[in-house]
């Protein structure tokens, strides 16, 4: 499964650690132990009611974020392990990276926005590769 995620903030207590969150994702991301809670969406709290708030699985993570500007377009890759974090609601994982503020700085200098697709597995190897048939820039935002 897949998941559309925002990057959002740092962990409170490991500056390597981000929070990818957002509503939507598919229950067989959830969390082992969570409990899934309905409720309202805590950003626009009506009419949006139903929406699920779990915790997102443990795991390898890999996010890919593909954008461009003025037709120079390239694929933003990294890969991390899930983390414990608070609590929050909708649905989230904290993910534990490499080097938080190089990633932080390549995607704030762009041209990437933060939404990313988010899976669970290690996959920055075959992103390279499909980048390379494809002619696109692969921006690994692991420390080399």
């Amino acid at each position: 499964s897949v998941f559309l995620a925002d990057v959002t903030i740092r962990h409170p207590h490991d500056g390597n650690g981000v929070l990818l969150w957002h509503a939507g994702a598919p229950v067989s991301m959830k969390h082992p132990k969570a409990k899934i809670r309905l409720g309202t969406h805590w950003i626009l709290p009506s009419p949006l009611a139903g929406m699920p708030h779990f915790r997102l699985k443990d795991g390898p993570i890999t996010i890919l974020r593909f954008d461009g500007d003025t037709g120079n377009y390239r694929l933003a890759v990294g890969e991390g392990r899930s983390m414990n974090g608070p609590y929050t609601l909708n649905n989230y994982v904290w993910m534990k990276t490499d080097n938080w503020p190089r990633w932080e700085r390549i995607l704030m200098e762009g041209p990437y926005i933060h939404h990313v697709a988010m899976t669970y597995s290690h996959l920055v190897d075959a992103a390279k590769e499909a980048c390379k048939y494809a002619g696109i820039e692969c921006e690994v935002l692991n420390e080399k």
